[in-house]
């Protein structure tokens, strides 16, 4: 019988198969895989362009199919930008991966310059098989100055969670919302459920990423996560365009239904939402500087724990790899390699603690959080993606679609809020 693992690996070796040798990039150049597109991947290319790597490297855009990259082959990438740095374990333990030089992990002194956050997902049998190139701050909520007075509903900065339904029903009735959601990005919800979850008990979010695949759903702060969820679900007047909407929502789009077209006060989005939100603002005719405003995701109560999340994108050597993908990958890892992506088209933020970088605004409050987590240990925890590191039920088919299939029983039906958590937890447990 096929191991978990073999079935993985068996799909994503499908999308290549068929593939001659050459497709995935330019012989003779250093290949390397990403997910981004658009925007993102034009700012990494001004990224190689400064450290003079333009005409040796070849990048491979391959979106969601990024880890076909590691499916082995002569037109295989020497190295990949992993978004998922919970899989680095298990692709090392299957041996798709070559460890990395632990030297990259360390500043002149030898100290660590990543936190221990990114150690605990990236070393394997205490060696280190990736490096962090870009943090996701994904307890971040953007909201619109001029909206909230407008609206006459304070300023989110100085709400707790459990106000945030206190806010919905006050708008009920007005032409404003209070959340737009890009149900649509899978990513976007999921994130929006684990900040409810780890609001609710911290401790609860920490077992069920530590049991991975593995972890029981039937827990209180997972029901009361969800059923805060569906309290705003089942008001009409929590997200814009309401719950349809927010279902076929991208995340670009929930931005811009924000700061653009201003039908909701505010969005739960990482770090890399700052170039839309600046060009959705300018859209409208408005100053960034006067208009935009962002806080950290609340906690559930006065007192009570914040959560602070992060994703981002790992690199890693495929089993292909050679000395000039060492050398490509430790100019990557150097602090100062993602200053022209901060600099000139913002939306980053460097996991590397030594990067001196000077952020905007907008993302100054989480740099200097996540780098005094980082140096002095934790004042509020910093944890890991809850998604990224439950296997398969992490992706398309697992939370995501079970969140989408939980706000459609919801919507608009608080009746029905009991017997769609009790689904869900069923849904969860069940995969």
């Amino acid at each position: 019988m096929l191991t978990r693992r073999a079935l993985i690996r068996a799909a994503l070796v499908a999308p290549l198969a068929g593939c001659g040798t050459g497709v995935l990039g330019t012989p003779g150049t250093v290949r390397i895989a990403v997910s981004w597109s658009g925007s993102e991947l034009a700012a990494f290319r001004t990224v190689l362009d400064a450290l003079h790597l333009s005409s040796s490297v070849d990048v491979i855009p391959l979106g969601d199919e990024i880890e076909t990259a590691l499916t082995g082959g002569r037109s295989a990438p020497e190295l990949v930008m992993l978004p998922q740095a919970g899989r680095v374990r298990d692709l090392a333990e299957d041996g798709a991966l070559r460890d990395v030089p632990e030297s990259l992990w360390l500043d002149e002194v030898e100290e660590p310059c990543y936190s221990a956050v990114w150690a605990e997902l990236l070393y394997h049998k205490e060696r280190p098989y990736g490096v962090p190139f870009k943090t996701a701050d994904k307890s971040m909520v953007w909201f619109d100055r001029e909206s909230a007075v407008e609206s006459e509903v304070g300023s989110p900065a100085l709400w707790t969670l459990d106000f945030w339904l206190d806010r919905i029903e006050f708008l009920a009735g007005k032409d404003r919302r209070l959340l737009a959601l890009a149900a649509a990005d899978g990513w976007a919800l999921t994130d929006l459920f684990e900040n409810l979850l780890y609001a609710q008990d911290p401790e609860t979010y920490a077992a069920l990423a530590a049991d991975g695949e593995s972890a029981i759903w039937e827990k209180d702060a997972v029901r009361a996560a969800l059923h805060l969820l569906g309290s705003w679900a089942a008001n009409s007047a929590a997200f814009a365009g309401g719950v349809g909407t927010a279902l076929t929502m991208q995340f670009s789009d929930a931005v811009r239904e924000v700061f653009e077209r201003r039908r909701a006060v505010m969005v739960v989005a990482p770090d890399f939402a700052e170039p839309i939100v600046r060009k959705a603002v300018a859209e409208s005719g408005r100053n960034p500087a006067e208009v935009v405003g962002v806080t950290a995701f609340p906690g559930l109560a006065p007192g009570g724990p914040r959560p602070r999340i992060l994703g981002g994108d790992v690199l890693v050597l495929s089993r292909s790899a050679d000395d000039r993908a060492n050398r490509v990958l430790a100019a990557l890892a150097a602090p100062t390699a993602p200053l022209p992506w901060i600099n000139g088209f913002h939306g980053f933020l460097a996991p590397n603690t030594r990067t001196d970088a000077a952020y905007s605004p907008f993302l100054r409050p989480s740099s200097e959080r996540l780098r005094d987590t980082a140096r002095y240990g934790p004042r509020d925890e910093v944890v890991f993606d809850l998604s990224d590191q439950i296997g398969s039920l992490g992706g398309r088919n697992g939370l995501w679609r079970i969140l989408t299939e939980f706000l459609i029983a919801v919507d608009g039906d608080r009746s029905g809020i009991g017997p769609a958590v009790n689904d869900a937890i069923s849904a969860l447990a069940g995969r």
